[in-house]
């Protein structure tokens, strides 16, 4: 999951793909101090998908460094055992802090603004995702929309938690920043692949027209 600044991040014919590295390059020799390398890309679909966003996310334990590529001028540091998100802009030379508790309560107000409002499904808050172990498949639907993730078994249960916590920080975050999409759909995803201690291999947005799927039309938050 990537933190954008400046811009909105939900864009149509959007496919977003994450390698992380291999069991073998991301433990350190204490098996308390979990480290993770990963690189998320984001493709527009199309006759020739194109490359639109690209992040490197570090994990040191519990804090994680999430950094736009290519130039890594704009750097998001999750330091949530201290309850702050800090957001680095070198191009401008700008700094700002968040506070966890933050955006916590924005989001509980934005569900409660929802429920108030009947916009309760378009943002997916009663959204039940499920997973497929066999094939590795998780989804998540919501009204007009259908999240499908495939997957990869971690090697440690701690690892997916680790990324999980993470993706979930990072989506309440550019919904902070940007309120719009299913925030709770893609939680609910999140959660539930955290749960099967799976990793995502990649994760797209398909269009739903009653119970069929239009696979040319897709997008992800």
């Amino acid at each position: 999951m990537s933190t954008k600044f400046g811009k909105a991040v939900l864009m149509l014919g959007v496919f977003l793909a994450t390698s992380i590295a291999p069991a073998g390059d991301i433990f350190a020799q204490n098996r308390d101090h979990l480290t993770l390398r990963a690189e998320t890309k984001i493709f527009v679909e199309g006759r020739k998908p194109a490359l639109v966003g690209e992040t490197l996310t570090l994990f040191d334990s519990a804090v994680v460094y999430d950094v736009q590529l290519p130039d890594r001028s704009q750097i998001a540091v999750f330091d949530i055992p201290r309850s702050t998100i800090i957001l680095l802009d070198a191009k401008r030379k700008l700094r700002t802090t968040i506070k966890s508790e933050d955006l916590i309560q924005f989001m509980t107000a934005l569900k409660q603004q929802a429920i108030e409002t009947g916009k309760s499904e378009t943002i997916g808050i009663h959204t039940q995702p499920h997973g497929d172990p066999k094939t590795g498949i998780y989804q998540a639907g919501f009204p007009g929309f259908l999240y499908v993730a495939q997957t990869q078994p971690a090697s440690r249960s701690e690892l997916a938690h680790l990324y999980s916590e993470f993706t979930g920080w990072a989506i309440r975050l550019n919904t902070y920043q940007h309120p719009h999409g299913a925030p709770f759909a893609r939680l609910a995803l999140n959660e539930q692949m955290s749960v099967g201690g799976v990793l995502p291999q990649s994760i797209t947005l398909k269009a739903t027209m009653g119970e069929q799927t239009d696979p040319s039309f897709r997008a992800s938050i």
